[in-house]
């Protein structure tokens, strides 16, 4: 029975781990493949094409082909500039070593500095400076072979990254908007306590903190999509509606959360308490039950039973108003009661916004698993 447990957990952690040994086949796969080619094709320092397969191959191919872009742009440079300070040492004659090392090194240490994507152009450079067979071959000739080798190791990666298990980017996007969705569920369950008087801040800020990190992937996940469709490699929708809604989400309930840290004033407790925590509760489900479905491929759940509580949360705001218990309140308690009034009528709006991004969550996460059924026909 113990054997069985463990088997089962094992299976588990493979299957939430999919990606990950996707990944890890794609790297090795990559590194095997630009040796091989590199043999075949006689390259004499065919480690580079190794080391370059193995650097650029990402999660997506979006970030792969970023990652090639990169790395040939800033090598190209580097390269570049190193052969050009050898040649115009062989014209000047011999030089202290570290002269030429900071004319080779300084510019491209600016560039780095201006455009980090282009880290490898000064290590490039520093090579063919430090390179024992410049002896044996012209600077022109050493610089070329290196373009070779990089170029080899990023087009192999770049290669596999299309054919082994391809990942669009965006089912890791889909993944992300899932992951912050949970997240804003937890946290509007959380916030629900403060309105008890139960409220936990340090569970607040971990809620908010998972949100973000969850929205920075997506955004990043963006970003690789963007890349994808302008390279013809996908058809996804634009992502950037998506990764809005999610920041107003957010947004909205860091505005909410600031008026529930505590129990509202006995004045307006008795008419506005219970509404607001049955939409509180209603959305807290409501973002859970949309994190499932976007995780799935469907859009979202329908709005029509929130909409009820939000209207009856609203009314009860409006009678609480017209009972005159602003002149009863501090100005501090004002502004949260009708403050929390005004947030939920916008994390309102916003949520039928996440419902209308539905068909564009939903069709990212069909064409992601399309993708990854013929990746594993292949």
């Amino acid at each position: 029975m113990e054997i069985e447990r463990q088997m089962a957990r094992g299976e588990d952690w493979v299957r939430r781990n999919g990606a990950q040994f996707r990944l890890a086949i794609r790297i090795t796969t990559a590194g095997i493949a630009a040796y091989a080619v590199g043999h075949v094709l006689g390259l004499k320092q065919s480690q580079w094409a190794v080391l370059t397969a193995i650097i650029v191959m990402q999660a997506s191919v979006g970030a792969s082909l970023k990652a090639v872009v990169d790395r040939l742009v800033g090598t190209l440079s580097g390269a570049a500039w190193g052969a050009l300070v050898l040649l115009g040492l062989h014209h000047a004659g011999s030089a202290p070593f570290g002269a030429v090392l900071v004319i080779g090194l300084a510019p491209l240490a600016v560039l780095t500095a201006l455009k980090p994507a282009y880290r490898v152009a000064p290590i490039t450079a520093v090579i063919l400076l430090l390179s024992p067979n410049l002896q044996a071959v012209s600077p022109i000739e050493a610089a070329t072979q290196r373009m070779l080798e990089i170029g080899l190791g990023s087009l192999v990666a770049l290669a596999v990254s299309l054919l082994v298990f391809p990942a669009r980017a965006q089912g890791l996007l889909v993944q992300a908007v899932s992951q912050a969705l949970r997240g804003m569920s937890e946290l509007a369950a959380i916030l629900a306590e403060g309105l008890k008087g139960q409220a936990d801040t340090g569970a607040v800020q971990a809620a908010h903190d998972r949100i973000r990190a969850s929205i920075g992937k997506a955004e990043a996940a963006a970003e690789e999509v963007l890349r994808e469709r302008s390279s013809y490699l996908t058809s996804a929708v634009d992502p950037e509606p998506v990764c809005r809604t999610l920041r107003r989400l957010r947004h909205d309930l860091a505005i909410v959360g600031r008026a529930m840290t505590r129990p509202l004033p006995d004045a307006v407790a008795g008419t506005i308490t219970d509404p607001t925590l049955d939409v509180v509760a209603a959305i807290s489900a409501f973002l859970a039950a949309s994190a499932e479905a976007v995780a799935k491929g469907r859009i979202p759940p329908s709005l029509v039973d929130l909409d009820v509580l939000f209207t009856a949360q609203s009314t009860a705001t409006a009678l609480a108003r017209r009972q005159g218990v602003a002149q009863t309140l501090h100005d501090e308690d004002l502004d949260r009661v009708f403050g929390l009034g005004f947030a939920l009528e916008q994390l309102h709006t916003d949520l039928r916004d996440l419902v209308d991004r539905g068909v564009d969550l939903s069709e990212a996460a069909s064409t992601a698993r399309g993708k990854a059924v013929a990746g594993g026909a292949d």
